[in-house]
């Protein structure tokens, strides 16, 4: 994985000049030609990071006479591409500290040591950026001194969004995304040929169906599945069911 260190690892008074906060560092990707792959494409990665403090203070010199505290970490992260060999850059994407920091607060030096302490993240790429035959993508990451360290990792082009295990089953395509799950956010992508008068279903491991929807509404909505309540923790099934009978079917796991 590609490390911002924002910690601060200097003795005092060392650690209180020159401080990475609102500095920023760059990581730039290889040379990718776009024009061959087919749509949609994505932007894919994961990301690690975590808070230093507790309770989020930076200094607010705009305040008073006297400054004050507020309530803030100013940790952010903006995606840019160029297809001048980096003459120039244009604008993608930008994240807050709230989408950066998916681990919280954690007292030490952050090190991501588990699978879970990864959240993905999909970036869809526009057709004017898919035109290319040289395209860079820029991470420009920003940090404050209430962050922690800060990791990229696993960056890639795909049709999928980050973490989708596609299923072939004969000449069909199923998959079912982001897995695991928060329980409240659950897509899916088919191939043509079983997006049509079919149903999506959603059972628990007793069979019971929590769900049905054609997959033709599903499609109309990008994919996504609608959920009137959040699944709880535990292990579903997700089918595509034609005339009573699972066709194709994916494990989801919701934490």
């Amino acid at each position: 994985s590609m490390r911002y260190q924002v910690i601060d690892k200097r003795n005092y008074p060392q650690s209180t000049t020159g401080t990475s906060d609102r500095d920023y560092d760059d990581m730039f990707t290889e040379a990718y030609d776009l024009t061959s792959l087919a749509s949609p494409m994505n932007l894919n990665f994961w990301i690690a990071g975590a808070s230093s403090v507790a309770s989020p203070i930076v200094w607010d010199p705009e305040a008073g006479a006297n400054g004050a505290n507020v309530s803030i970490v100013n940790d952010s992260m903006a995606i840019h591409y160029s297809n001048d060999c980096g003459a120039t850059w244009k604008y993608m994407k930008g994240y807050k500290a709230l989408d950066l920091h998916n681990n919280g607060y954690v007292s030490t030096e952050f090190l991501p040591t588990l699978p879970s302490q990864w959240a993905p993240i999909t970036l869809p790429i526009t057709t004017t950026i898919a035109s290319n035959a040289k395209v860079f993508f820029r991470f420009r990451y920003y940090p404050s001194n209430g962050g922690n360290n800060f990791y990229i990792d696993d960056i890639s082009i795909s049709n999928y969004a980050t973490g989708v295990n596609p299923v072939v089953k004969g000449n069909t395509m199923f998959a079912v995304y982001p897995n695991p799950s928060n329980g409240k956010n659950i897509a899916v992508t088919m191939s043509e040929n079983i997006s049509k008068n079919n149903f999506i279903t959603i059972t628990d491991i007793t069979g019971k169906i929590l769900l049905k929807a054609t997959t033709e509404s599903v499609v109309s909505n990008s994919g996504n599945i609608q959920l009137n309540t959040p699944l709880s923790s535990g292990i579903y099934l997700v089918s595509v069911v034609s005339n009573g009978k699972s066709i194709t079917s994916q494990k989801l796991t919701v934490q």
